[in-house]
């Protein structure tokens, strides 16, 4: 749970730091998705400016990475709630679905 949490804030970090960079040099991104940031930059960067899109490329690849590292860790999860009955109650909560479930909540 504790690594997902340290991934998410990583992810983070980078993301800012890759639009600082670009708002240094006068390029607003738009504001998609977390998981879909690398690919939404990406395209709009290789529509926009060629150059910049091969500065920041290291930055989008490993956010990419770490979006599959953290879909996968919130699918280890969700297997785990299925494993244990007493997630049920906290799986039960009105407008919440098991995969709405976050790590936080089962520590």
């Amino acid at each position: 749970m504790k690594l997902r949490d340290n991934l998410v804030r990583q992810r983070v970090d980078i993301m800012y730091s890759v639009r600082c960079t670009l708002k240094s040099l006068g390029i607003a991104l738009p504001k998609p998705s977390m998981a879909s940031f690398a690919k939404r930059a990406r395209e709009f960067l290789s529509k926009k400016d060629g150059e910049v899109l091969s500065m920041i490329e290291p930055s989008l690849k490993v956010l990419a990475e770490m979006a599959r590292q953290i879909k996968e860790l919130d699918r280890a999860v969700v297997d785990l709630c299925e494993r244990y009955p007493a997630t049920t109650i906290l799986r039960g909560i009105a407008g919440s679905s098991l995969k709405q479930v976050s790590p936080q909540t089962l520590v």
